[in-house]
């Protein structure tokens, strides 16, 4: 019996499956976690609630608020199961980790997306409930931890007294911070993933001019070299 390990270590290391079983049960974890912040949001929104000296309209923008924070912890849980089944489900071939990279960039993307999203939406509709009934001025410090982008940050220095109107531009920026983070990390995956089809049918060429045969056609190299789960 041989003590010597790391040749079998190495080995289930350039196992692809290996990589992507770790990869995904590590995405399902991410998931927990990304739960559990989201949910660490509604005691302190319960506890306003119950503070006799909120006003009814900002208990309702609340309540609004403890919703969309159960709705971005269901989002954010589901988004990470798919695309963890996605990571396993990625196919054999030449490449290993660029597919694997590939799906984790989308969902980088859709994780930024969606708690920049619901966050936003949720912050908008406080603000917008609560200026109607209390005189409200969100202090410079904290504004992009409090809306969660820099975009939306900058629309309430600019309007310095948060007023109803602020809290709609609050919603309008967050949703266009979402869909540009969605938009470039699409980009950086497919981009990722054309040079692993570029490198596939370079390869693929050269085998087949050596070889004097006919080349296959692009769709037959990316099946045969394991191409990218399905992203429905």
């Amino acid at each position: 019996m041989s003590f010597f390990f790391m040749g079998r270590v190495l080995a289930a290391l350039s196992d692809g499956a290996f990589i992507r079983r770790a990869v995904g049960v590590g995405v399902r974890i991410v998931a927990v976690v990304l739960a559990i912040i989201s949910l660490l949001e509604l005691p302190a929104a319960g506890s306003l609630m119950s503070d006799p000296d909120t006003a009814g309209v900002v208990r309702f923008g609340l309540c609004i608020f403890a919703v969309l924070m159960l709705v971005r912890a269901y989002m954010l849980v589901h988004v990470c199961w798919i695309r963890a089944v996605h990571v396993e489900a990625c196919q054999e071939g030449s490449f290993t980790v660029i597919p694997i990279a590939a799906v984790c960039i989308r969902l980088v993307g859709e994780i930024v997306a969606t708690l920049l999203l619901c966050t936003g939406v949720a912050v908008g509709l406080v603000i917008f409930f609560a200026a109607g009934s209390v005189s409200m001025r969100i202090p410079p410090n904290g504004l992009t931890t409090i809306s969660g982008s820099p975009l939306v940050a900058a629309v309430l220095n600019s309007q310095g007294a948060v007023t109803a109107t602020t809290g709609l531009l609050v919603i309008l920026a967050s949703a266009l911070s979402a869909f540009i983070s969605l938009l470039t990390a699409y980009f950086v995956a497919e981009c990722t993933s054309v040079g692993m089809d570029i490198a596939s049918n370079l390869r693929a060429l050269r085998w087949h001019a050596e070889a004097g045969n006919t080349p296959p056609a692009a769709g037959a190299v990316r099946a045969a070299d394991g191409g990218d789960a399905p992203l429905a």
